[in-house]
């Protein structure tokens, strides 16, 4: 792109004012190549009218002959059209490799990015024959390289008659090396911020939005590379400096594999790999959310089996609620081996900090709720879970005055009028006890309890 910086009063023709400036002469030298050369003139032609008028040409060409113009065309604005055609489909392959990266990493697309707009992508790609347009070269233009010797300069001359041939020729050699410079400058140039992303960040995973500080768009530029490799497009030579580089050719597979690294971090410092979902690395990875990721993906089934065993071998808490869940049975046996009942308080906090009187407080709401499955309700059954604490804890109050009642008087048959201590109505939870063993509603472990202190059940008993 050549800008020329002209002042331009109310009403001025532009190229009038140029024509009248310093400029002069390279516009009179730009405006003789254009006309002395088809490819220079196709993309003056096209970079000065607008997209629009551009399309608008192609449309109409395709209506007549069913086709998108070729730029092999024989007439030269068809063949102009036709290169047009080819730079509008290079776009729109560039713009869909951008957007794929962003859904991969999550970010949004910014306007800069796109090389087209979402109109103008929609209306390239329903031209008749998109999916035909040859893009190999990107944009329509014959680049001689090292590995193609043999290509034909884009740039050819009419010479003047009498002047030598050999001049045309030595002439269109000269200034397609210096197009090759500029369009391999663009690569060196990236390959030369990627270096320095490189020394800065020591990984070369370079984010979509990543724009350097001169303005390089050196995450889009990464972009183009990996479909360029992915398409066949990026020569050897190139994919072998990147390589060496360590250019991240596949984001997810490297996403991955930096998760794997910061778990067995987590894991390493705190013993386990039951992450949180808030956790977050000191480096600013979001653990917790990497492995809420890991696990919706086994569930989905789109997890590979490799990638599960790998975990697996590591420990991940694929169902955090059964393993907060294992953690709080595991409290309670201890609890029942040291205290010898079940019947937790709510502020029992174990030696380890584990909050089990608030953990048993929550089974009980959940039996309560209808949310607690049969088999964790019939598992707490068997560990002698009390579902009801206020009951328990009169039940336990009654035996203890059941035991000094019997220490004092010899014997347990209560009469149903006996209030122990002048407060606690010992005849009554008595009975209460008698009723519920004839309904049946008394537990066994509590009959066989009684049992043992010789209880008197009563002319009712069964």
């Amino acid at each position: 792109m050549i800008l020329l910086p002209v002042y331009l009063a109310p009403g001025e023709d532009p190229a009038q004012v140029v024509a009248r400036s310093d400029f002069s002469g390279v516009v009179q030298t730009m405006m003789a190549m254009r006309d002395m050369d088809e490819t220079l003139d196709a993309y003056f032609t096209t970079a000065a009218e607008p997209w629009e008028v551009t399309y608008q040409k192609v449309t109409t060409h395709t209506a007549t002959t069913g086709r998108v113009p070729s730029p092999e065309d024989e007439d030269p604005d068809t063949a102009r059209l036709g290169r047009w055609c080819v730079r509008q489909a290079t776009a729109v392959k560039e713009d869909a490799a951008v957007e794929e990266a962003a859904a991969v990493e999550g970010v949004t697309v910014e306007p800069g990015q796109r090389r087209l707009t979402s109109p103008q992508t929609a209306k390239v790609t329903a031209l008749p024959g998109f999916t035909e347009i040859d893009t190999t070269d990107g944009t329509g233009w014959t680049e001689m390289t090292p590995d193609k010797p043999d290509a034909r300069p884009p740039i050819d001359f009419d010479m003047p008659e009498g002047v030598d041939r050999s001049m045309a020729a030595r002439l269109a050699e000269a200034i397609h090396l210096h197009v090759v410079e500029a369009l391999t400058d663009r690569y060196e140039t990236g390959v030369a911020h990627l270096r320095a992303y490189i020394t800065r960040e020591s990984h070369a995973n370079v984010p979509l939005n990543h724009v350097t500080d001169d303005g390089f768009r050196l995450g889009t530029w990464v972009i183009t590379r990996r479909s360029e490799r992915k398409a066949g497009t990026l020569t050897p030579v190139r994919i072998a400096e990147l390589d060496a580089l360590g250019m991240v050719w596949d984001t997810l597979d490297a996403g991955y594999r930096a998760g794997v690294a910061h778990l067995r971090a987590y894991i390493a410092r705190e013993g386990h790999a039951d992450v949180p979902r808030s956790d977050v690395a000191d480096d600013g990875f979001t653990l917790g959310t990497w492995v809420t990721t890991r696990r919706s993906e086994r569930k989905a089934g789109t997890l590979t089996p490799v990638r599960i065993a790998e975990l697996d071998a590591l420990g991940v808490v694929w169902d955090p609620f059964d393993a907060g869940y294992r953690a709080g049975v595991a409290h309670l046996r201890a609890y029942i081996a040291r205290e010898g009942h079940a019947d937790v308080p709510r502020s029992d906090v174990a030696d380890d900090g584990y909050m089990l009187g608030g953990w048993v407080s929550r089974r009980r709401s959940e039996r309560k709720a209808g949310t607690l499955t049969p088999v964790r309700i019939a598992e707490l059954n068997t560990l002698g879970m009390v579902w009801d604490s206020s009951r328990e804890a009169n039940y336990r109050a009654g035996v203890d005055h059941l035991r000094a009642y019997i220490a004092r008087e010899g014997h347990a048959h209560v009469p149903r009028s006996d209030v122990a201590d002048d407060v606690f109505t010992l005849g009554r939870w008595v009975s209460r006890r008698r009723s519920e063993r004839c309904a049946g509603t008394l537990t066994a472990v509590k009959i066989a309890e009684l049992d043992a202190l010789d209880m008197v059940w009563g002319p009712r008993a069964v």
